[in-house]
């Protein structure tokens, strides 16, 4: 589970102690209406009750709906999300038909409020993202505004994602007023500021992304506070979805990384898990990332020092985060070193399919080493005693992961027991429903660790390969369920992943013609030309496909046929 520091907000009549009570302010104005007072204090003093309901929420609206103010609806908001309750949609749309008509001006506090209820929905809800775009046109009238207030905003799109246009829209219009926000922001604004992108993909969302991030940056280095040991780890929560190619990214990571070095604060398990599993799309090729894990590995072994453990979930965690590290760096070998040992410490209960299939996920960039070895012993334990139901994309997350794992002449019998154990989930759990093209896309390229004809010799070796084909049929039947299109990523995965198996192989040549079939159906051809050199260059490489009796469909449903004459 994943931890995360709430922020307090604030208005100007109204504001939340430590304790989450709220208590009432001098009034600030002489003109305050009496119909604005009388609902701010019948609603401050329904939340003051132990429990609220849904019903009560809806007598409050069904009674002064007409006569609220933008105040008034920032605050049952707020009121709500402090309490946890998540409105009905009837309630959501009541509240945004009534905000769409509101012209006044608003006090920015308010706004801040607002946004922060939004932590409890994702951008699945039609009626909070109509909320949140008339915040947004709110926020872009305010001069100027506080530090309290980006907090709320950002930590409130927690559960956003940067696909939506609203959503994009207010980051946009929150980075351009961080901008000329004298305020200096706290160790915790920043920290929660922070883990509000933790839903946001760089891929679709770059510039207005990259443009909060540098705001944030730019607020770290002129902050007069340090973030502690907690404060960091719920902080790189938020970059789950960011990968470490800009430069922006990389700056905070190597703030965050001097924060946490001189901070005394010892971190826990769900300290040690949330910071690795926020760095799930961090490539230690950048020496940012390598800075932050030789730092985050000091923490493990002090905490593996004082007995700390991981739960399953934190075993998954730490390990899912590392998806995207390689052992040829010297800072990741100590890391796993460090994970191994905390590991050892915890509890050998048996992980749910979920669990297992994204610690072994996070092993795909491993090259095979002794590190690795001793992390894939420790789940053994774990393993034997798995008795669950693989999913597709468990499926495509187990066998992606151990794809490094069996093909190197130093893999240990331990190591193979472990693959062996997992293949025969695999093969024992069919059929499989909701097939995703990229659980496809894995299985295959995941597959292309170990072909029949590669494996070496010896009893373990031997034992693996007798899964090979029963697999490679049932990610045949796999493909066959998948009813959407693949995109060109998935195929270019697919394709190298054929290249490593023994096309010569019947089973083989059977998934070879599912996939033709199934890219001959495929809708968006354009996309296809958008990327023909790609698909070419990774056709090329299949220098044995061709020796494939459906090779030449699978060229002709790419539109590749006359550029693979020369293969044909």
């Amino acid at each position: 589970m994943l931890t995360f520091l709430r922020p307090r907000f604030v208005s100007k009549r109204y504001s939340v102690d430590i304790a989450g009570h709220v208590c009432k302010q001098v009034r600030t104005s002489s003109h305050h209406h009496e119909e604005y007072d009388r609902i701010s204090k019948l609603t401050n003093e329904l939340f003051q009750n132990t429990v609220v309901s849904l019903n009560q929420i809806d007598v409050l609206l069904q009674k002064n709906v007409n006569n609220m103010t933008f105040h008034n609806f920032a605050l049952l908001m707020g009121n709500t999300s402090r309490k946890k309750i998540k409105l009905r949609q009837s309630q959501l749309r009541t509240i945004s038909e009534a905000l769409s008509t509101m012209t006044a001006n608003v006090k920015v506090d308010d706004i801040g409020q607002l946004a922060y209820s939004f932590h409890l929905y994702d951008d699945n809800q039609p009626h909070i993202l109509s909320i949140m775009e008339v915040g947004n046109k709110k926020l872009k009238l305010a001069t100027t505004i506080t530090a309290r207030v980006t907090e709320n905003v950002l930590f409130g799109m927690r559960n956003m994602s940067s696909s939506s246009a609203p959503v994009r829209e207010m980051l946009g219009t929150l980075s351009s007023k961080m901008h000329t926000c004298t305020e200096d922001y706290s160790s915790i604004q920043i920290s929660n500021s922070l883990n509000g992108l933790r839903c946001m993909n760089s891929s679709n969302c770059a510039a207005e992304l990259n443009a909060v991030i540098y705001e944030i940056c730019q607020k770290m280095r002129s902050m007069k506070t340090s973030l502690n040991s907690r404060e960091v780890s719920n902080s790189l929560v938020g970059f789950r979805g960011i990968d470490s190619s800009n430069v922006i990214v990389r700056d905070v990571l190597l703030l965050l990384t001097d924060h946490l070095r001189h901070s005394r604060q010892m971190m826990h398990c769900v300290g040690i898990s949330s910071s690795l599993y926020g760095l799930q799309n961090m490539s230690s090729e950048h020496v940012e990332v390598r800075g932050i894990i030789e730092v985050l590995t000091k923490k493990i072994e002090e905490a593996a020092a004082a007995n700390v453990s991981l739960d399953n979930i934190g075993v998954s965690n730490v390990l899912y985060g590392m998806q995207n590290m390689s052992c040829a760096h010297a800072e990741v070998k100590k890391m796993m070193c460090a994970l191994s040992r905390i590991i050892n410490q915890s509890k050998n209960i048996p992980m749910t399919a979920n669990q297992l299939s994204n610690a072994i996920f996070g092993l795909q960039n491993m090259s095979p080493c002794n590190e690795v070895f001793d992390i894939i012993t420790l789940l053994g334990v774990r393993v034997e005693a798995f008795d669950g139901r693989l999913n597709a994309e468990e499926v495509g997350k187990c066998l992606l992961g151990m794809r490094h794992l069996t093909s190197h002449a130093s893999s240990t019998p331990d190591t193979l027991q472990v693959v062996h154990k997992i293949r025969l989930s695999i093969i024992h759990h069919k059929p499989f429903t909701n097939v995703k093209p990229v659980d496809v896309a894995r299985s295959v390229l995941g597959l292309g660790g170990v072909s029949v004809s590669s494996v070496q010799e010896g009893p373990s070796n031997l034992q693996l390969s007798s899964t090979v084909p029963s697999i490679v049929l049932i990610i045949s039947n796999m493909c066959h369920s998948c009813s959407n299109d693949f995109s060109i990523s998935d195929i270019i995965m697919i394709l190298r992943g054929i290249r490593e198996l023994n096309i010569d192989n019947p089973d083989v040549q059977t998934l070879v013609a599912s996939l033709g079939r199934k890219f001959r159906r495929l809708r968006n051809k354009n996309s296809l030309l958008l990327a023909e050199k790609e698909l070419v260059a990774a056709l090329s490489q299949n220098t044995d496909l061709k020796r494939c009796p459906f090779f030449g469909n699978l060229v002709s449903a790419l539109g590749l046929k006359k550029r693979m004459t020369v293969l044909l």
